[in-house]
């Protein structure tokens, strides 16, 4: 999820502007299932009357406290209603998988803190984040297709227009639909129909490879028809990922890779820590040099990277 988190954002967005929505949100949707999670708290009443509106007033959730070299961040007491020095907090789950690259692998461990028979099932982090992601994909499925006729628009919505890196259906997946619906009947949770239909077809995914003859593609299950359903391309975009998948690469090495995109291009893809520009990049420049002479007629240089590069690593430099 984005790094401003949830009180930090509605500081960014600004605390008038956030109840505003919330109580449209409540008059507009008698009927949604979530609708009494959009009254709006009593702290935030009190806060927009004290005109505590966020960062354009300079304090809301948080507030900047001293200049220059002592500026610091005070966190709101939600009980005084008070500020004071935000502390950083530890949790054995979070501490436990901060070494794990992989998200999806990531989050399956972070839950898996909160679930049955797990020696640290009373960690705080893992029973947030599980009742968070459990309630979120309920809700989502539940809203097919009343928001949306298909799984994807909703996934799209939330990773192009609240940065999410994943979104429910795709958080699903990689939490393990099976598995997490079975955590959900053993807490009584309601499983939305469709999905249940889902689950009864045979399927396992709400998406799937659909590779064919060295070009990528991808199938979604269509919740209304109850089967597979092809995604189409869109034109115009390329995704290293899946292109990879799909052809693998025609050479690599553990900070840089070259990728056969087609028509004659090669594309040079940088993959080190935050994409930093080291030793094994700078060796495959001078491959990707040989393989262009060699049979292809462009070289372009990208990568799926939240960083396209930070510079150079210093280390290397030095």
């Amino acid at each position: 999820l984005p790094k401003s988190a949830s009180f930090r954002l509605i500081d960014i967005i600004g605390l008038d502007v956030w109840v505003h929505v919330l109580r449209n949100l409540y008059e507009a949707v008698p009927l949604d299932p979530a609708r009494e999670l959009f009254r709006v708290p009593a702290i935030m009443e009190q806060m927009v009357e004290r005109g505590w509106l966020g960062e354009k007033r300079g304090q809301g959730f948080y507030q900047r406290v001293g200049k220059g070299a002592d500026k610091e961040i005070w966190a709101l007491d939600r009980k005084t209603l008070e500020y004071r020095p935000a502390r950083k907090v530890k949790f054995p789950a979070v501490e436990a998988v901060r070494g794990i690259e992989d998200l999806g692998q990531r989050l399956r461990a972070l839950v898996a803190y909160d679930a049955a028979g797990n020696d640290a099932g009373d960690d705080r982090a893992g029973q947030f984040l599980w009742k968070l992601f459990r309630d979120f994909t309920i809700y989502s499925a539940r809203m097919v297709p009343e928001i949306s006729d298909r799984i994807v628009e909703i996934d799209r919505a939330m990773r192009w227009g609240y940065g999410f890196t994943l979104g429910p259906f795709e958080l699903w997946d990689a939490l393990g639909v099976r598995e997490t619906v079975e955590r959900m009947r053993r807490e009584a949770c309601a499983i939305p129909e469709n999905v249940e239909r889902m689950l009864a077809s045979g399927a396992r995914t709400f998406y799937e490879n659909a590779d064919r003859q060295r070009q990528p593609g991808t199938r979604y299950f269509d919740l209304n028809a109850g089967a597979y359903a092809e995604l189409e391309q869109r034109p115009g975009v390329m995704v290293l990922r899946d292109i990879k998948r799909a052809r693998g690469v025609v050479k690599a090495n553990a900070g840089a890779s070259l990728v056969d995109l087609g028509d004659g291009v090669l594309c040079l893809e940088f993959h080190s820590k935050m994409n930093a520009l080291g030793e094994d990049m700078v060796r495959m420049v001078a491959g990707a040099l040989d393989e262009v002479n060699g049979g292809f007629e462009a070289l372009v240089v990208a990568n799926d990277g939240e960083n396209f590069s930070v510079g150079a690593n210093l280390m290397t430099v030095l």
